[in-house]
């Protein structure tokens, strides 16, 4: 978390960061306390703020946005809390569902309407063309764990003008 705030946050939050890390903090101890253990994601979040600082930065919230691997869901959330039209995919099945409820319960917690959809790899799959309609991809710590032959199948269906954002490689 040190790490994170100090080289990829310069140090500080925005007062809109501050508010929406308190909120996220709290809906996650609500969401994982039926786990019988409540997790605050700290590390987790704050490596999502700098993904997050960086779209809100450089591009509009107009944009149609595809997560590969979401992970944790945190930068999903965040997106999704600042109306971003956002999108995720997952190849694992147990991270698809965690992550299809993590972000159906934010948004009914939060009183969000939204059409944010959670992909299926075998939707994509038998309609690569779905790939084409986002203006950003991001990949997040993953690149380096996909398969090369899944690396060549989502960039030849992508649409050519789509900004590829990643902030780290992921495990080599």
């Amino acid at each position: 978390f040190d790490t994170n705030l100090q080289y990829g946050l310069n140090n500080f939050l925005t007062k809109k960061e501050f508010i929406d890390s308190t909120q996220i903090l709290y809906f996650f101890e609500k969401f994982t306390k039926c786990l019988g253990k409540t997790i605050l994601p700290f590390n987790a979040l704050s490596r999502s703020l700098i993904s997050y600082r960086f779209i809100k930065q450089n591009f509009k919230k107009k944009i149609k946005i595809l997560e590969l691997g979401p992970g944790s869901g945190l930068l999903g959330i965040l997106l999704l809390k600042n109306e971003y039209n956002y999108d995720s995919f997952d190849v694992s099945k147990s991270f698809h569902i965690y992550q299809k409820i993590l972000f159906q319960t934010f948004l009914k917690f939060k009183k969000i309407k939204n059409n944010t959809k959670n992909l299926e790899w075998w939707t994509i799959l038998k309609k690569p063309e779905i790939l084409k309609r986002y203006d950003l991809i991001i990949a997040n710590h993953m690149l380096n764990e996909m398969h090369a032959n899944s690396l060549k199948f989502i960039l030849s269906n992508i649409n050519k003008n789509s900004t590829i954002f990643f902030e780290g490689a992921g495990y080599n």
